[in-house]
């Protein structure tokens, strides 16, 4: 339902007020009389009360006159549209009301319609204002949102050390972080929902959900009062924290400083648990992502240390505890370089894998579940490209002997075939990436050839790319131009409907699209070999006849 706008009066004279406010249909009109006033001095308290959306106000009234309250009125509420009526046609008054810009000035005597027909111009301008704020504040918010989606994924981009140090400054000041600082160390976050004393619950249903954002917000919070720390979000369970500053001791101690804090917060507050690590203090930008991996690896230790403190890489070193680093073998290299390297990448990659998973002390259950994990990631990867994944289930029960087999030679088989396959699938879907593009722009024009006035601007607008884009596009995808597709599809129509029906040639121009038959007559002669009507009559183009086949 549409708000009504509110309005104010204010009128000296008391006939002229009460024959304003009981004669004009307010509510059915869309407005809300909200309050009334003899002069400017009474109107200015009512005003701050009621907040109207219009001001309606003689210009002549004694203690403050209507021009002198409309100046306080456009200074402290801007917002307030200004309707000013006087019973002195003189330019003087207008002059001024002008200046003040007001948005009406009607003049006595003044009947209900003419009011009201002001009012409601003054409504519509209104109501595009709002529309107007609506739109920036959805805009604003698109790109606040945006803005975050962007500094989270350099910071993370940053922490695992996929961002070039030499350029991480100015990407990081285009993004609005200062990321500037002699040296870092990095905090790692993650909040565990549970019941008092009881284990994690399922999310959907209990309110788990709603302490794992409770819980971010009151970090979020917390951090305000620390604006030199970075945060990024991997996911709902897990923050990261960028220190920075100059000391190194001052640095590490403001750092478990603030994570205590956090923790005792956090803790006190929501039915989180939150277990905290942190890496080593390191120089310059390319430390961060040294000390968020010691981060990691210190984390990897919480069921050593429990989760009633801040876990430190020193805790982890000083209790002479190993990890065996099993994130190296996550398979994430192979999967990058699948993404975004080079075929002769592939097998240096797969090598290097391998060779880290015969020599390191893993035991066969952690080599098996590092070899399923770069498989799934290869699967995930094709079915993020749309492939086929049924080939590569099927050989995991193959996969599986190998390692139960200790078959080397046979598991980099199965695995190179793995990459290979899903390497040759991202070159092919490269190649052909327009494709999809082309047969929207095929199936458009198949079912839109009648209109004569269709053109390649209007294809173009109907797949989302430039004219000039997608000349080239179509050209090079189907080996003709948009307009020999086109003609072509007319005149295929053309020779079925002349074959099925008895509708005339002229006829049959219009229906595929041509607005002169005799230009229609020409193009399927010069297209097709003979005239309409001597394809109609089944007689055979000379060249065709000839031997010399047709085209």
């Amino acid at each position: 339902m549409k708000e009504m706008h509110r309005v104010f009066l204010v009128e000296d004279e008391i006939v002229a007020r009460e024959s304003i406010r009981d004669n004009v249909a307010w509510n059915r009109n869309g407005f809300e009389l909200v309050g009334e006033a003899a002069d400017g001095e009474m109107a200015l308290p009512l005003i701050e009360e009621t907040r109207p959306d219009i001001l309606i106000t003689d210009i002549k009234m004694p203690f403050m006159d209507g021009l002198a309250l409309s100046r306080i009125v456009r200074k402290n509420y801007p917002w307030v549209k200004i309707i000013l009526i006087s019973g002195y046609d003189e330019f003087t008054y207008a002059r001024e009301a002008i200046s003040i810009t007001v948005n009406d000035y009607l003049l006595k005597p003044l009947s209900a319609g003419d009011l009201l027909k002001s009012l409601e111009t003054v409504g519509l301008m209104i109501d595009e204002e709002t529309r107007e704020r609506e739109k920036t504040a959805v805009l604003t918010a698109k790109l606040d949102s945006s803005a975050r989606l962007m500094a989270e994924r350099f910071l993370s981009d940053l922490a695992t050390g996929l961002v070039p140090s030499g350029d991480a400054i100015e990407h990081a000041r285009r993004l609005g972080i200062d990321l500037v600082g002699k040296r870092y160390i990095v905090a790692l976050l993650g909040p565990s929902a549970q019941s008092r004393g009881e284990s994690e619950r399922r999310v959907d249903g209990d309110g788990v959900y709603r302490e794992y954002l409770k819980a971010e917000s009151l970090v979020d919070r917390l951090l305000v009062e620390n604006p030199e720390v970075l945060k990024f979000s991997p996911s709902l369970k897990q923050a990261v924290l960028i220190f920075k500053g100059d000391d190194s001791a001052a640095l590490e101690s403001r750092c478990y400083s603030v994570c205590h804090s956090l923790k005792y917060e956090v803790e006190r507050k929501t039915a989180c648990t939150l277990a905290i690590s942190v890496g080593g203090v390191r120089d310059r930008i390319q430390g961060i992502a040294e000390s968020y991996r010691e981060a990691l690896h210190a984390n990897s230790f919480g069921y050593i240390f429990g989760d009633s403190s801040v876990i430190g890489i020193g805790d982890a070193e000083r209790a002479h505890l190993r990890s065996g680093d099993f994130r190296s073998f996550d398979g994430e290299e192979i999967l990058s370089c699948l993404r975004r390297g080079e075929r002769a990448d592939l097998e240096s990659c797969l090598d290097a894998f391998l060779v880290r998973l015969q020599t390191a002390d893993l035991g066969a259950f952690l080599r098996s579940h590092a070899v399923v994990n770069l498989s799934l990631g290869v699967v995930k990867f094709m079915e993020e490209l749309g492939g086929n994944t049924e080939p590569f289930v099927l050989k995991l029960d193959a996969l599986k002997l190998c390692l139960e087999t200790e078959d080397a030679g046979g598991l980099k088989r199965i695995l190179a075939e793995f990459l290979e396959t899903a390497f040759d699938f991202r070159e092919n879907r490269r190649s052909n990436k327009y494709s999809d593009l082309v047969e929207r722009a095929k199936e458009f024009i198949e079912a839109s050839f009648e209109n004569p006035d269709i053109s390649l601007n209007e294809v173009a607008a109907q797949v989302n790319v430039s004219p000039s884009h997608f000349s080239t596009i179509f050209s090079h995808d189907t080996g003709q131009t948009f307009i020999d597709f086109l003609t072509k599809t007319r005149m295929t129509k053309a020779m079925e409907l002349l074959k099925s029906t008895a509708l005339r040639s002229s006829e049959i121009a219009y229906a595929v699209g041509y607005n002169d038959p005799h230009y229609f007559s020409y193009i399927f002669k010069s297209k097709v070999g003979l005239t309409p009507t001597e394809f109609r009559q089944g007689k055979v183009p000379e060249e065709e006849g000839s031997g010399r086949g047709s085209q």
